[in-house]
């Protein structure tokens, strides 16, 4: 359904998307895209709200909160990273509520099971269940044959505007379209204006705390400029909008107003396609039989994981980090971040908006009397991330010596246009207000146990992530010669390399299970599952189920301050 340059869908995927709007319409619910995706895709080069994810939101926020919806688009791209950190346990960090879920990390990820498992997360654990868009075939097209998943792609969008040959070509276009559809001769040139944004803007109540930079950096040749990104945002926002219209359109001339059921109740289309998902069979997309092959992973094809991530960005960011699971966390944690430069919010930003006498679509929709006048306020946090009781039994003290690093401000790093995160004192472009970062729990041998309380567990599966190539100085104190810095013990130095003396350890309920590092290493192998990202499975017993807290740590012993871990993830399931 539809054309090639504005992208395509199914007819029943179509007919899902107008079911969604009509639902968050008549019951005044939320409607939320989230993007999933690279550092182009995250507009990195950029300024944060520049991005294509964040021009979908420019125009539909006003748009919905005409008819009391609220409208709210997530940026989850990463820089050098693709899904599969997150897609592991995609509903607890991309959020629960997502309705249009966008896939863009094909310069990461070229193979199919990360998107597939990205998107049977996110329909086995959310709320909602999603229409997905641009997914690589091989893994969006099983999904629809198999389970009913909803799907479509985007075009380019450049259907109808000429190619630009010349300065006189670009001059007789809108402002909007200029600079985006050039001929090869005028490359460069067109590159030279395909972006606009300044690190900082003077203003007389703030003071930048460092010199900064006249632009931003990351203007690499694979990331579009913001020219592009604004094209490929008002692509999607027209697929959203055109869905609307014919959706409003049919309940307009339906009679009395009357629709039947199945054009807006959404419920019994959540649970048909989360049933079909649930009992996929193993050669039902290359979901269960990559990932068990590779990785012994098979299990996250078909059970709902729940997660926390100290990654950036991640929906409720205030509560969806691993420090809510730790017993006495703020006792243990030794800060490694400086706060936010200033609080918002900015000054008026030109950079933000087309020039005198440019079309400003942002001003006609915003015009008008109508207020945002929302009576419900749709709640998809409640339940989704319960803190433990934050206490421990275990016979051994929390480590005290676990270092957090992280962004400024990162919990209000939420991936939407009013984040306001990572404009930490040492920044030297304020304004570019990206929101990713690969923060995490650094410990070596003397930071001592780092604990955690999992709420409850269904299905008898814990997996963490890690990163295992850290540096000393990002580890406990160098001064600490023993754990958690009691008594005089003395260790030799040893390279960055593993020692002989490698040990991990993890606790699972006060069993300790110690794994030297011979035995570790194809382990680590198995479970390295994608570039930089490395787990570890700490459960894998199907028959283990448990209503009340499960506890679990993890420690490393061995080499001293040279090996540094960080702990970005964990899962449960």
């Amino acid at each position: 359904y539809g054309g090639s340059d504005g992208g395509w869908t199914t007819r029943n995927s179509w007919k899902g998307l107008k079911r969604r709007l009509l639902h968050a319409v008549m019951t005044e619910d939320s409607f939320v895209v989230a993007m999933a995706g690279h550092s182009a895709a995250a507009g990195h080069g950029n300024l944060f709200q520049q991005s294509y994810t964040l021009q979908i939101q420019w125009i539909l926020e006003a748009v919905f909160s005409r008819m009391g919806v609220k409208h709210e688009s997530r940026n989850f791209g990463m820089g050098g990273l693709g899904t599969s950190q997150n897609g592991l346990a995609a509903a607890s960090i991309y959020g629960h509520d997502v309705d249009f879920m966008h896939w863009d990390s094909g310069m990461t990820e070229n193979e199919a099971h990360w998107p597939d498992l990205l998107a049977r997360q996110q329909i086995l654990g959310g709320d909602k269940v999603p229409l997905f868009w641009n997914m690589l075939p091989p893994a969006s097209l099983p999904l629809l044959e198999h389970a009913g998943v909803e799907i479509g792609a985007i075009g380019t969008g450049l259907d109808g505007i000429p190619i630009q040959k010349t300065i006189e070509d670009v001059e007789k276009l809108p402002w909007a379209m200029q600079y985006v559809h050039c001929d090869s001769e005028l490359h460069t040139t067109c590159r030279d204006n395909e972006y606009i944004g300044h690190c900082w803007l003077d203003r007389p109540d703030i003071q930048a705390p460092v010199n900064q930079k006249a632009e931003p950096t990351g203007r690499a040749s694979w990331h579009p400029g913001n020219r592009r990104h604004q094209v490929t945002g008002r692509i999607l926002t027209m697929t959203i909008l055109q869905a609307l219209k014919e959706a409003l359109d049919e309940w307009n001339t339906a009679p009395g107003y009357i629709l039947d059921d199945s054009a807006w109740h959404v419920t019994p289309l959540y649970n048909k396609i989360k049933d079909g998902v649930a009992n996929l069979k193993p050669d039902q997309g290359p979901c269960y039989q990559t990932l068990e092959e590779r990785h012994e992973f098979g299990f996250f094809c078909n059970h709902a994981f729940q997660g926390r991530t100290e990654y950036t960005p991640r929906h409720n960011p205030k509560e969806s980090h691993i420090r809510t699971l730790m017993p006495g966390a703020d006792k243990v944690m030794l800060p490694n971040h400086i706060n936010n430069a200033y609080n918002p919010p900015d000054i008026f930003n030109p950079d933000l908006h087309p020039p005198k006498g440019a079309i400003d679509v942002l001003n006609i929709v915003e015009a008008g009397p109508v207020p945002f006048a929302s009576i419900l306020n749709p709640d998809y946090i409640t339940g989704h991330y319960e803190r433990p009781e934050a206490t421990s039994t275990f016979s051994d003290e929390p480590g005290l010596g676990i270092r957090l690093d992280t962004l400024s401000g990162d919990v209000y790093c939420d991936g939407t246009i009013d984040s306001f995160c990572n404009r930490g004192t040492n920044n030297n472009c304020l304004l570019y207000a990206h929101n990713d970062g690969r923060n995490g729990l650094d410990f070596d041998e003397y930071s001592g146990w780092l604990l955690f309380n999992i709420p409850k567990i269904e299905n008898g599966y814990i997996v963490i992530k890690m990163e295992s190539w850290h540096f000393p100085e990002e580890g406990s104190p160098n001064a600490w010669k023993s754990i958690n810095n009691k008594g005089r013990r003395e260790l030799k130095r040893e390279p960055l390399a593993y020692c002989d003396d490698f040990v991990f350890e993890y606790m699972i309920n006060g069993k300790v299970t110690s794994i030297p590092y011979e035995e570790l290493k194809p382990i680590m192998e198995k479970g390295h599952v994608a570039r930089v990202v490395e787990t570890l499975t700490l459960m894998k017993d199907p028959n283990f189920k448990s209503d009340k807290e499960v506890e679990a740590g993890i420690r490393i012993l061995g080499c001293g301050h040279d090996k540094v871990w960080r702990l970005t993830h964990v899962y449960w399931s």
